[in-house]
């Protein structure tokens, strides 16, 4: 009785939104599917509130319109973000800001002396093979390379195909990809 009662109680703080605004975000919804990802970004700087719409959207119950929508907006925008990556990650190779490291070890001097920050783990194609492969994209510290940007070198680049007990040493000692995680020999 008490459990029934409390249900009551929290069913009315929850906000109801009336039959007509979710028709009116249905159609808001519908609108944006039809104009299309990139359409969107053309005309988003003219729109007021769509974030809010968008949110609201999705607080009602789960539709076909709802998984629609995340195939717009969301899946182009993974694949637009991944790209970006990609081709900062080559532009950093084709500039010598990064480079590929061969050999299969690193020494233990090397791991205390050095702080490493992960900067992405990447799925894409190997520059020299041609193959699909995943790459960690390591910064190091600049004074053990050039200055870039936020005191960190550009780093090198850990092939899984090329070096894979080197690529499982990586990811066994610094196993959180944050992009903000320095970790010191004290911590290796």
């Amino acid at each position: 009785m008490i459990y029934t009662r409390l249900m009551q109680d929290l069913s009315k703080l929850k906000p109801t939104i009336s039959e007509e605004e979710q028709a009116e975000l249905r159609k808001f919804i519908e609108d944006m599917i039809a104009v299309g990802y990139e359409g969107f970004q053309e005309i988003k700087g003219e729109l007021k509130g769509y974030g809010k719409k968008i949110m609201r959207f999705f607080s009602l119950p789960k539709t076909e319109l709802h998984e629609q929508f995340i195939q717009m907006f969301f899946e182009p925008r993974r694949k637009i973000t991944a790209e970006k990556e990609k081709n900062r990650i080559l532009g950093e190779m084709k500039n010598n800001k990064s480079a590929f490291i061969d050999e299969h070890k690193i020494s233990e001097s090397e791991w205390k002396d050095v702080k490493y920050k992960i900067i992405s783990r990447k799925t894409l194609r190997h520059p020299r093979t041609g193959e699909l492969d995943e790459i960690l994209h390591i910064a190091i510290p600049y004074t053990y390379g050039t200055k870039v940007g936020n005191g960190f070198a550009g780093g090198i680049l850990v092939s899984k195909s090329k070096t894979p007990e080197l690529f499982e040493e990586f990811v066994e000692k610094i196993p959180r990809f944050t992009g903000t995680t320095y970790l010191t020999s004290n911590k290796l």
